[in-house]
């Protein structure tokens, strides 16, 4: 079996172990090594033995292209995709529901932490870019320890487009900041910075997060109801893209 299509593939001890918990159905075929296999057996007993193939480290070693497997790979299949006017028709009715919009984000690991933030604080979906974001690759999807294989993560073409339509729905959207980064790019059209402490954040709402350099865009800071920002007490001024996330979504959970 070719090991080329690593969006198919993931790999290491943990990820797997969840996945088996969550959504065993959507492993196909698992190649594990002899002394792995006895150290998991009772953790995989959900999987059908016909879809356990033991092999050896060299053969991981080669189709992981040496990432740290842990003796154990797992070929899966593709999670089924929803829509964003599916996604927003199955939220319409509640008075409470999160969601996330994601410009840009170009390192798989941001992205899998923050697909484990959406699941952690029950985000009803994570929106992204088909273009300029990084992929949900085995990189992103061991860092969200399982949680890619749950949460909805809608791709769509236009990103100001989908905010659109997101506050269509009635959701009210809040850029999260950072102060200098919005101050670059000021005019008459960019709003107010709010203190992400105090901030009273609406019971229907859609996070968004930006880039890790640029920040969000012009255009979707100017479409957004509320730029908010965390407020740094320390000597380093900026946070990581998906500690913000973390941040921002506990925050948004303890207010409501």
């Amino acid at each position: 079996m070719s090991g080329k299509n690593h969006n198919n593939i993931i790999y290491g001890r943990h990820p797997i172990i969840e996945l088996v918990r969550l959504a065993s159905q959507r492993i196909f075929k698992l190649l594990i090594t002899e002394s792995a296999y006895k150290d998991l057996k009772d953790e995989l007993n959900k999987i059908p033995a016909n879809s356990i193939q033991l092999c050896s480290v060299k053969e991981l070693d080669h189709i992981s292209s040496n990432k740290t497997h842990q003796g154990c790979l797992a070929y899966i299949k593709e999670k089924t995709s929803i829509g964003l006017t599916t996604l927003l028709n199955n939220y319409q009715s509640k008075d409470t529901s999160l969601l996330i919009l994601l410009d840009r984000i170009e390192d798989p690991h941001n992205l899998g932490a923050i697909l484990r933030v959406a699941e952690c604080f029950a985000a009803d979906g994570v929106i992204v870019t088909e273009r300029r974001q990084a992929p949900l690759s085995e990189v992103a999807v061991k860092s969200s320890a399982g949680a890619s294989h749950l949460v909805n993560l809608v791709k769509v073409t236009n990103l100001n487009q989908a905010l659109e339509s997101v506050k269509e729905a009635h959701y009210w959207s809040v850029a999260t900041v950072c102060n200098d980064l919005v101050k670059e790019k000021n005019n008459s059209q960019i709003k107010k910075i709010e203190d992400a402490f105090q901030f009273d954040f609406p019971k229907r709402c859609c996070l968004i997060f930006g880039n890790e350099g640029d920040g969000i865009s012009h255009l979707l800071l100017c479409k957004a109801d509320f730029l908010v920002t965390i407020t740094m007490s320390g000597r380093i001024d900026s946070l990581n893209v998906s500690q913000s996330a973390a941040i921002f979504t506990s925050l948004y959970r303890a207010r409501i």
